[in-house]
């Protein structure tokens, strides 16, 4: 099986993606725990919900940021690429 460029983006989207998404997780976690405490002690000045919100996005935002700079070095890959698409070769063959 040949290895190629896109192919190889895909899997490090994968992986960097769920790594990500780890870390966001584990960030998320701290920032709750963060909230939380401060919010028992009130030193918190704005709504806990707000520190809630953020740490439930971390693990989206951390795989989604990741997985779409792979996705954009692909995109400008399969521009530059010589590769020839479906399209042009019906078009080479005259069809």
């Amino acid at each position: 099986m040949p290895f190629n460029f896109t192919e190889g983006m895909r899997r490090l989207g994968i992986v960097v993606g769920t790594l990500g998404a780890v870390a966001g997780a584990i960030g998320g976690f701290w920032l709750a725990m963060d909230a939380y405490t401060s919010s028992v002690k009130r030193l918190l000045g704005e709504p806990v919900w707000v520190d809630y919100t953020v740490a439930a996005l971390l693990p989206v935002v951390g795989f989604t940021v990741p997985w779409g700079a792979i996705r954009l070095l692909v995109w400008i890959w399969a521009g530059f690429s010589e590769q020839p698409t479906a399209r042009g070769q019906s078009r080479a063959a005259g069809q």
